[in-house]
């Protein structure tokens, strides 16, 4: 694949994409948070590493689980 940019702006650009606590993120632990809901971010022992897991698995929250 031919890239456009360098592979110092690349890698610069790169640098600065975040993967966790970013602003969709934030405001919806906080809004779940303030409905009383408890959970545990970015697990590290589960597969995808996803952003919120609740400690009753019978309560998800897909929509913000990464997919890469």
């Amino acid at each position: 694949m031919a890239y456009i940019v360098g592979p110092e702006v690349r890698s610069r650009v790169r640098a600065g994409i975040r993967d966790r606590n970013t602003t969709g993120e934030v405001l919806i632990r906080k809004e779940l948070h303030r409905r009383g809901f408890r959970y545990r971010i970015n697990a590290k022992n589960l597969p995808g590493k996803p952003d919120i897991v609740h400690p009753d698995q019978s309560e998800r929250c897909p929509e913000t689980s990464r997919t890469a």
